[in-house]
C-alpha cells in the first residue's frame, strides 16, 4: 500500500497512522530506502508493507480521520505560523 505524506508529517508519524505503533519506524524507513530521522517531502509517496501491529490504533485513526502531523521547523524566523510569533 502507498500513503502520500501530508503538509508537517515525519516518518514516525506515518508509521503510527498506517502501523499503529512506533515500532514499525525502522520497518517503514527501509521499506522506503529512508534513516530514522530523514524529512519527507509533502506529497512524497511511501511504501506501507504488511498488515498494522496495532489494528486498533489503525482502526481508530481511520475512523477519526487523525492524520498525525508533529514535525516543528527549528529556525527562528519561520513564518508558517500565524499563532508562533507570540511566542518568540
Amino acid at each position: 500500500m502507498n500513503v502520500t505524506v501530508l503538509n508537517n508529517q515525519t516518518l514516525a508519524d506515518i508509521t503510527i497512522q498506517e502501523k499503529g505503533s512506533i515500532a514499525a519506524w525502522f520497518e517503514v524507513a527501509m521499506a522506503n530506502n529512508l534513516g530514522l530521522t530523514e524529512d519527507v517531502s509533502t506529497g512524497k509517496e511511501l511504501t506501507i508493507q504488511g498488515e498494522p501491529l496495532d489494528s486498533e490504533i489503525v482502526s481508530f485513526y481511520r475512523s477519526k480521520a487523525i492524520k498525525p502531523a508533529t514535525w516543528t521547523q527549528t529556525t527562528s524566523e519561520s513564518t508558517d505560523c500565524d499563532i508562533c510569533k507570540y511566542f518568540k
